[in-house]
């Protein structure tokens, strides 16, 4: 399953309605999506989910989202942006480039902890023997 351009996909397939678009982690992970999305884009209080292939935007509190991320392969490596390990392709100082291509900024002071984050990922999901 993908992220689509239409908010209608994720009714579709969970049952939601409209209104019920504050806390959608339990969701994705009850669907088997976690893994289709690359990153968080955090703008204020409204967070743009970045799939492959599409953008999807919902309201919701960064400290929320982070909360119910935690042990789930994504980390906050800059004020505006939770990346999903799995797609980190590479890495220097100042940014994670992305499989698909994309550039997300690490800040400077999150780099040393994106390091240990990155290897113990990859040393649970086969990236590193």
């Amino acid at each position: 399953k993908k992220i689509k351009n239409s908010t209608d996909f994720l009714f579709d397939i969970t049952g939601l309605k409209k209104d019920m678009l504050t806390n959608l982690i339990p969701v994705f992970i009850e669907n088997n999506i976690m893994h289709d999305i690359y990153y968080f884009e955090i703008r204020g209080r409204m967070i743009d989910i970045h799939g492959a292939d599409s953008v999807f935007t919902y309201y919701q509190q960064i400290g929320v989202l982070q909360d119910d991320l935690k042990g789930k392969g994504f980390f906050r490596c800059h004020k505006s942006y939770l990346v999903n390990l799995r797609h980190v392709d590479a890495y220097n100082r100042q940014e994670a480039i992305l499989e698909n291509g994309e550039k997300i900024v690490i800040a400077k002071r999150r780099y040393e902890e994106f390091c240990r984050e990155i290897l113990d990922y990859m040393r649970k999901n086969g990236g590193i023997i």
